[in-house]
């Protein structure tokens, strides 16, 4: 065994007076670092499981943030476009109300209609 553990007599007679004193100590000893070496891999397999399932959830959590940003960037686009579409109707609707003599003349029919039966008391009766 000495022969195999690459050991010189004088590590050889340091390990037997080791040994002689104090060999339950050291067999206890070992047994303990072995007990702590058995919990600190069993450690290491729980935090390396704990970091892929948090690795995994941050992927999530970007894929979901990648959804999100480009559902909002089309919901802009789409703001921006009904925005200019409103702008345009409303400068439609602008034109016509000042230059069609017909809608000029409706809206005064209507004001007058309005205005008689407001000022004529049976009729709201």
């Amino acid at each position: 065994m000495t022969k195999t553990a690459d050991m010189n007599a004088q590590e050889v007679i340091r390990l037997l007076t080791i040994a002689n004193d104090d060999l339950p100590s050291v067999e206890y000893r070992c047994e303990m670092l072995k007990r702590e070496v058995n919990s600190l891999e069993g450690s290491i397999k729980n935090s390396t499981m704990i970091v892929q399932e948090l690795s995994d959830q941050i992927s999530y959590s970007h894929d979901i943030l990648d959804s999100n940003r480009s559902s909002c960037q089309e919901e802009k686009r789409q703001i921006h476009e009904l925005h200019h579409k409103k702008m345009k109707l409303e400068s439609l609707v602008n034109d016509f109300q000042n230059d069609n003599e017909e809608y000029v003349k409706f809206t005064k029919t209507v004001e007058e209609k309005i205005i008689g039966i407001l000022s004529n008391a049976k009729v709201l009766l």
